[in-house]
């Protein structure tokens, strides 16, 4: 990727992915969320979050990876005193925080087979993304443990969301209340069942 666009051309691409053809949408999304003189941008962002409302799988993803990217950098800041930082951070998190429940089905569902952690891992990009809207989350991940219907991988991946990502935590509850708790199927399958 030539990285000496000028600023004309990035805002040709941030005007392509309003396009309606999904493949310039996914191209010029690339190019603004890789590009240095347009990553770091509240615009993007925005662009991102309304992309997350979109039905395109792999741009949705995309707008996943780069979303919960911006709101999870406060947990591997280089620089945790960066003001600018900070406050694209802080915009993300509140323009994530009225992610609607049909959106984080949808992004549970975008997950089942994907990496949970590390750089690229989107299951850990929707954990940072569902911090910012927990309230709306909350229903959606205990409906998905609790609906026996469900693929047990995205069964799973809810029960860790509620935990907020906590293995301690929900390996404790395993041990203490597994017989007792609503999630007792999972917690089995968690114990015995890989």
């Amino acid at each position: 990727m030539d990285m000496k666009y000028d600023s004309t051309k990035l805002l040709k691409s941030l005007d392509r992915c309003f396009d309606k053809d999904s493949d310039i949408v996914y191209r010029n999304f690339q190019i603004l969320i890789n590009h240095p003189d347009s990553r770091d941008n509240k615009g993007i962002i925005k662009v991102a979050r309304e992309l997350l409302e979109g039905n395109d799988k792999e741009i949705v993803k995309e707008a996943l990876w780069y979303l919960g990217s911006c709101v999870g950098s406060q947990r591997w800041s280089w620089n945790p005193n960066n003001i600018e930082e900070k406050n694209l951070i802080e915009f993300s998190r509140n323009i994530c925080s009225d992610i609607s429940s049909g959106v984080i089905y949808k992004l549970l569902c975008h997950v089942d087979d994907e990496y949970f952690s590390g750089l690229m891992g989107l299951g850990e990009r929707l954990l940072d993304i569902i911090s910012c809207c927990y309230d709306n989350a909350y229903s959606v991940l205990d409906n998905t443990v609790l609906n026996v219907s469900e693929p047990m991988n995205r069964r799973t991946n809810a029960l860790f969301y509620l935990y907020g990502g906590d293995e301690e935590l929900m390996e404790d509850d395993i041990k203490n209340r597994g017989n007792n708790s609503k999630y007792k199927d999972v917690f089995d399958y968690l114990t015995h069942g890989y």
